[in-house]
């Protein structure tokens, strides 16, 4: 028998048919005894680990116990310092990629979910308010807070303080919201105007303003969906909504 006939592993026929089976059919054609199994094939080069999965099923119940039994466990039901590190380490792997992927993951701004969960900061609130909220370049939030509070009928928006706080956290995304106790939703003159002047500074600052809020104990309206999110006061000037709003 020449050498490299001896060194065969004679288990490769069959490996070799149940990694095609995974790569033409996926891992829910096998049985939880057969992944185990084609896992350890990485671990255990020479040996049937169709019988040593079988084993691990048949003590531990599942996929799940196996990977979550004690090291010492393991090793007493046969299974090699390679075979232990392997299937011990894929349940810190899986939990690594999870947090790590919701960390770098892109989310939408969703102005339903904002307003659900500020809307209650203005509850029972008799003067006006100012609310902040900034957001990372994944839009995931850095930094909430009440900036200030002003009369029953108008608080100032104080841009300075906004784009401070803004550099501070690295922010990239702004969204503000104002409560009117007066039970009027919808935007003063005043409020389209500052909210241009707020987002011409956030834009030198290379941040963008996704949204301003009016809110009410019953109502809510949007800026942005509303499209009052202007550019210039020249612009707000021009567009067709100015002679109503500049009313107020």
């Amino acid at each position: 028998m020449s050498a490299n006939q001896n060194s065969q592993n004679p288990h490769d026929g069959h490996r070799q048919k149940m990694r095609d089976k995974y790569l033409e059919y996926g891992i829910e054609s096998f049985q939880p005894h057969e992944i185990l199994e084609i896992l350890l094939f990485y671990a255990v080069p020479r040996k049937n680990t169709n019988l040593i999965a079988h084993n691990l099923i048949d003590k531990l119940g599942t996929i799940s116990g196996v990977l979550e039994a004690p090291y010492d466990l393991l090793k007493e039901y046969g299974l090699t310092d390679n075979a232990v590190f392997l299937l011990k380490m894929l349940p810190d792997l899986l939990l690594y990629c999870k947090k790590h992927d919701n960390q770098n993951a892109t989310f939408a701004f969703d102005s339903e979910n904002f307003i659900s969960s500020v809307s209650n900061q203005f509850l029972g609130k008799s003067k006006e308010m100012t609310f902040l909220i900034l957001y990372n370049p994944k839009l995931r939030p850095v930094y909430n807070g009440m900036l200030n509070t002003g009369t029953f009928n108008k608080t100032d928006l104080n841009i300075t303080r906004i784009c401070e706080l803004a550099v501070q956290y690295k922010a990239a995304y702004v969204v503000l919201a104002h409560n009117h106790p007066s039970g009027s939703p919808m935007p003063s003159n005043a409020d389209i105007i500052s909210t241009i002047y707020l987002k011409q500074a956030l834009n030198t600052l290379r941040m963008s303003l996704l949204d301003h809020f009016v809110v009410t104990d019953t109502d809510c309206t949007s800026m942005a969906s509303s499209q009052l999110l202007f550019n210039s006061v020249a612009e707000y000037k021009k567009s067709p909504v100015y002679p109503y709003y500049s009313q107020f």
